[in-house]
């Protein structure tokens, strides 16, 4: 989309005044009016701009999709369907127009407050409010939040900025507009598509599903697009200020109901540097992970991401998501009947819902996911470099000592080791066969106080993620290693325990 500039003096002689107001849904609605007027900043938009919105209103705002979607957002007493068609189109211009009639309210707009309001409105012209009649929780016993003839206006704009997925709006509130802005402008031209084939096709479009992948998928292009910009321009960073959260909402009279699902600063962070510096990588895992739409859902915007979804969890979440999507590319090189096995175990837990099928892709290069992983541990789970440095030269010294030695026991007991003793004694007694060739051990004290112990007495609290480190970057290196010891041993690995990946959606399901 080209974008039209503006100088100074224009913007100041043609603005309605719209600017953000760092609430949710009232941003959501300017991006989408700031889109559709093909300006970059909410200041640009003029008022022949709201007079195009109002065009394109009045010929799709009564096709089936929009109806359904003014249903969920502004309730259908917003245009009733007992109302006549000359009555809902005088409705709708009355709404469309508000800007242009004064303010009479000896009380300043709730988002606007450098004008007063127009009138005091209730959930049929803003979403999540009560209705008309209840008192409660207003100042003074007065229904309502005031809202300028601006703002009645620029809500508007979510019919062309919140899509339905699932059955509901999406609402993003976003530190950095220009997350939002890149939301809108992809899921704009979806919309406005989806309108023009209802009002040819008199029906609604495919649903779309999955929230939370919608979201991460709108954000990919413009994070890899920050790649090639300037690191500072004009106060613009090359890196998303912030996180995101998805306010996922109803406002229908039949149900109303929110969720929220909050994508934090560190997983915005790490999604940025995965796109940018590790795509192949990423791209693979991504792949590995998406699951078709189910039957009567969009094909594209009903696919389910779970490597996606699952972002939403960091970085609490950061050991789980580490065995669900990083590791488990490691235990296939072991084993790679695993994933094949574990598809049909996911079949059976989604009800014969299947991955969805891709191009032919390479395999995942371990040293490519190894370098993401290690972004994974730097921005996610904030790991000093020492331990860090820890993990990888223990795995690299130990795969070299397995492929000089050839001693898969070695390996086999490192793989399947799963509690903290075991591991550790059999990383001593390792070490104490290198000793007595005159070599220097795997594991000196400063090393395993780096990998195993916070302080000087008490063990780590994430012990397993160490020892899921220590394998992985032990397989990467083996696997790298010119004489295949993996492939030459192969035999020697047939009945090993290699846990099965689970690729289920997402831990939170696929609304």
């Amino acid at each position: 989309m080209t974008h039209t500039t503006t100088t100074q003096t224009d913007r100041q002689a043609a603005a309605l005044g719209l600017h953000w107001t760092h609430h949710p849904i009232m941003d959501m609605a300017i991006a989408g009016m700031t889109v559709f007027a093909g300006k970059e900043h909410p200041e640009d938009v003029t008022a022949s701009d709201i007079s195009a919105f109002k065009t394109w209103a009045l010929q799709y705002y009564f096709t089936p999709e929009l109806t359904s979607w003014i249903a969920v957002v502004f309730t259908i007493n917003f245009l009733n369907t007992t109302f006549s068609d000359e009555k809902k189109r005088a409705v709708l211009v009355g709404v469309i127009d508000a800007y242009q009639h004064p303010n009479g309210l000896p009380v300043p707009c709730a988002f606007f407050p450098e004008l007063p309001a127009q009138q005091r409105v209730s959930r049929d012209l803003f979403p999540m409010l009560m209705g008309r009649g209840p008192m409660n929780f207003f100042p003074d016993g007065q229904p309502g939040v005031p809202l300028s003839g601006l703002a009645i206006t620029a809500l508007q704009g979510l019919a062309v900025a919140a899509p339905l997925v699932s059955g509901k709006a999406m609402v993003v509130a976003a530190d950095d507009e220009r997350a939002l802005m890149a939301l809108v402008i992809r899921w704009q031209g979806k919309l406005k598509q989806r309108a023009n084939d209802s009002y040819l096709l008199s029906e609604k479009g495919q649903g779309w599903t999955s929230p939370k992948t919608r979201v991460i998928e709108g954000l990919r292009e413009p994070l890899r697009a920050l790649a090639d910009a300037p690191v500072a321009q004009g106060g613009q960073f090359q890196r998303l200020r912030g996180g995101l959260t998805v306010h996922h909402l109803s406002n229908s009279g039949q149900g109303p109901d929110v969720r929220i699902f909050p994508l934090s600063h560190p997983a915005l962070a790490f999604l940025q540097t995965a796109e940018q510096r590790h795509s192949a990588a990423w791209n693979a895992l991504v792949a590995r992970s998406t699951w078709a739409a189910r039957k009567g859902k969009d094909p594209v915007d009903g696919q389910s991401v779970g490597i996606y979804e699952d972002l939403f969890l960091l970085p609490d979440r950061a050991s789980s998501f580490l065995k669900r999507h990083l590791k488990p590319p490691f235990d296939a090189v072991l084993k790679p009947t695993a994933a094949a096995d574990s598809a049909a175990v996911t079949a059976r837990k989604t009800k014969g819902r299947t991955v969805s099928p891709a191009p032919p892709r390479p395999p995942v290069q371990l040293a490519q996911l190894w370098a993401l992983t290690s972004t994974f541990l730097k921005e996610i789970v904030a790991m000093d470099k020492a331990r860090l440095e820890a993990l990888s030269t223990v795995g690299d010294e130990l795969a070299t000592w397995i492929a000089d030695e050839e001693d898969m026991g070695l390996f086999r007991k490192l793989y399947e080791a799963r509690r903290p003793a075991t591991l550790r004694a059999v990383l001593l007694s390792a070490s104490l066969e290198r000793v007595k060739r005159d070599l220097p051990p795997f594991l000196t004290l400063e090393r395993y106080q780096d990998l195993f112990m916070e302080g000087e007495e008490r063990a780590r609290a994430d012990f397993y993620l160490s020892r899921d480190l220590l394998k992985m970057r032990l397989i990467e290196r083996l696997h790298a290693d010119e004489r295949k010891p993996l492939v030459r041993n192969k035999a020697a690995l047939e009945d090993i325990d290699v846990p099965t990946p689970d690729l289920t959606e997402t831990a939170e399901g696929d609304e």
